[in-house]
């Protein structure tokens, strides 16, 4: 699953590497790592891609989503939230 969250730019790593480092440490199960969208120099926004074993979108959507907006609480970041959600579910 890929979360944008706005205003966390990739040329910002004093904002969003503690974030990223938060989620690593206290959900490093879901394999949180970070990307951006747009093109470059810009790269306003930061996605977060994470992955769940969770039984439906919906779960996988709230589990995670909510593993995002505490990310963000925890690092101080309250003036973030996430807004895009994209899902892939991938079967075996």
């Amino acid at each position: 699953m890929r979360v944008t969250v706005p205003g966390l730019p990739v040329d910002d790593e004093e904002t969003w590497e503690p974030f990223l480092s938060r989620l690593e440490e206290d959900h490093g199960e879901f394999g949180p790592i970070m990307t951006w969208t747009g093109g470059y120099p810009e790269w306003p926004d930061g996605v977060v891609v994470l992955a769940t074993d969770a039984d439906n979108e919906e779960d996988a959507v709230n589990q995670l989503v909510g593993v995002v907006r505490q990310g963000l609480k925890d690092s101080g970041l309250t003036e973030h939230a996430p807004t895009d959600v994209e899902v892939e579910l991938v079967v075996d």
